[in-house]
């Protein structure tokens, strides 16, 4: 995320704090690819993509929308396989309390997508 204040932008990260790792809800596919033949190793493409909701929190004012945060005690919920319901998965991702995140902000070099290496020293 970069946050755009008086012509200069800085580099942030969400987060609770510098040692939380954060589970964010996604939805993936395997699908194939109809210009290879069935045996080509490359066949099966995935697609992945993070579920997004309305940011009211802290990053609100950095962007309107913020990742779907899974809580630890969620996790197991939002990983079952046999939750395939249209309306089992409307009420599970209603369950999902607002997060509480704070931007920290990070180096300019992480907030490059051409930086190869990132630090931790900030």
């Amino acid at each position: 995320m970069t946050h755009r204040d008086d012509a200069s932008s800085r580099s942030t990260c969400p987060g609770r704090c510098e040692c939380e790792l954060l589970s964010v809800a996604g939805l993936y596919e395997f699908w194939p690819n109809p210009e290879l033949p069935e045996e080509h190793p490359d066949k099966w493409l995935v697609t992945a993509t993070a579920i997004s909701t309305s940011a009211t929190d802290a990053l609100g004012h950095i962007h309107e929308r913020s990742p779907l945060i899974i809580l630890k005690v969620l996790q197991a919920d939002w990983l079952d396989p046999a939750t395939t319901d249209k309306n089992q998965v409307r009420e599970l991702v209603s369950s999902v309390p607002e997060p509480h995140l704070v931007p920290r902000v990070i180096g300019n070099e992480v907030g490059s997508v051409g930086t190869m290496a990132h630090s931790s020293s900030n």
